[in-house]
């Protein structure tokens, strides 16, 4: 629809994955994750559409660092 999504995705020391989507938490298909210490994580992103959509997505801006708050 030509709206800009924020997706965010933290990895915190304990290895739990959290999401917002626009700041928020999902309220519908969430997930539960937490990877194993000492995993190698290499950021990524991969979208899909339906074929009869009119726009095409497009990766504005990826920004990779460190979680600063590691208690999620």
């Amino acid at each position: 629809n030509d709206t800009p999504v924020s997706l965010e995705v933290y990895v915190a020391a304990s290895g739990a994955a959290t999401v917002k989507i626009n700041g928020a938490d999902p309220t519908v298909n969430t997930f539960s994750m937490t990877f194993d210490a000492g995993d190698v994580l290499t950021p990524f992103w991969y979208m899909r559409k339906d074929a009869s959509a009119a726009c095409n997505p497009t990766l504005r801006r990826l920004e990779v660092g460190y979680q600063t708050d590691i208690s999620n």
